[in-house]
């Protein structure tokens, strides 16, 4: 694991606001960014306590499904997840992988998957495998909330070795799909009153302010940022893509095309309309989302 991950100064004008960008894609070839950062602190406790093994839950194409089948055996913790969709759905690279690692995986319809524990199929799965650890989807828990808000600290130790100005506005943005990694740094940087969270959702639905403020445990401001949303999950306007294309071959960051990457984007459209003070830091989260193997 490449801990604490690289804090790297992004390209910008000598008047105006600093960018720079939180490199935890680098944490780890496979369960990098808020994946790792979800699971670093619950893989060794379950370890510790002699947990069986971890069952999830995710849709066939889930980078929390990749990113758990390869942590588990790491900790020696033996792993399974349900699976929304049916039999075509899940014969893809993401689940190949998972497979390869050991993983098993039960497929469920999406009516069932929708209906979650209450649905009978769901529940006979989990019959199978008592005392495991019960992972919710996306890896949403307050392990995932505390490991978050280390990443905040992390940044703003990163900074202060850069010798940012104690009095210099800061600013973190970051996805948001489950809002655990948003619901960390809230946490994180309430000890920072110069520090503003930007949050850019990935999606119109599933996410909000007040969910991510109840995950926090505080009611903190955030700056919600819906312009950049657009308008289907997974699927980045051609702007969006040519951004990213063009970000990459500038900098050599890859972006990937759902979270990231309407960040960066988003964060150059604030930067031209002058939204941050010239003095400001601005940091992006590189929340990972890249996959080594596919």
């Amino acid at each position: 694991m490449r801990l604490p991950s690289p804090l790297e100064a992004l390209p910008c004008p000598a008047d105006g606001p600093q960018l720079l960008i939180k490199c935890d894609d680098l944490i780890h070839p496979i369960v990098s960014g808020n994946k790792w950062r979800k699971l670093g602190l619950l893989l060794p406790a379950l370890q510790q306590r002699a947990c069986p093994g971890i069952i999830s839950f995710g849709g066939p194409f889930s980078n929390h499904l990749y990113a758990l089948a390869a942590a588990g055996p790491m900790y020696g913790l033996p792993t399974a997840a349900i699976v929304r969709g049916t039999q075509a759905d899940v014969e893809n690279s993401t689940l190949a992988y998972a497979r390869a690692q050991g993983m098993r995986l039960h497929e469920v319809s999406k009516a069932a998957y929708n209906q979650g524990l209450s649905a009978p199929e769901i529940q006979d799965i989990l019959k199978q495998y008592p005392d495991w650890f019960q992972l919710p989807e996306g890896g949403a828990g307050p392990w995932a909330v505390e490991g978050c808000a280390l990443l905040a600290e992390e940044i703003l130790a990163q900074l202060g070795a850069m010798d940012c100005p104690a009095q210099a506005p800061v600013y973190i943005a970051v996805a948001a799909g489950s809002g655990a990694t948003a619901a960390g740094l809230l946490r994180g940087l309430v000890p920072y009153p110069n520090t503003q969270l930007l949050v850019f959702p990935a999606a119109r639905y599933g996410v909000s302010v007040e969910s991510i403020q109840e995950m926090a445990g505080i009611a903190a401001p955030i700056h919600w940022e819906t312009r950049f949303t657009g308008r289907r999950f997974a699927q980045p306007e051609a702007t969006v893509q040519a951004y990213a294309l063009d970000f990459q071959q500038q900098t050599g960051i890859a972006l990937d095309p759902i979270y990231t990457c309407r960040v960066l984007y988003g964060l150059s459209v604030l930067l031209e309309e002058g939204f941050f003070e010239k003095n400001a830091r601005v940091v992006a989260v590189h929340s990972g989302g890249l996959r080594a193997h596919e």
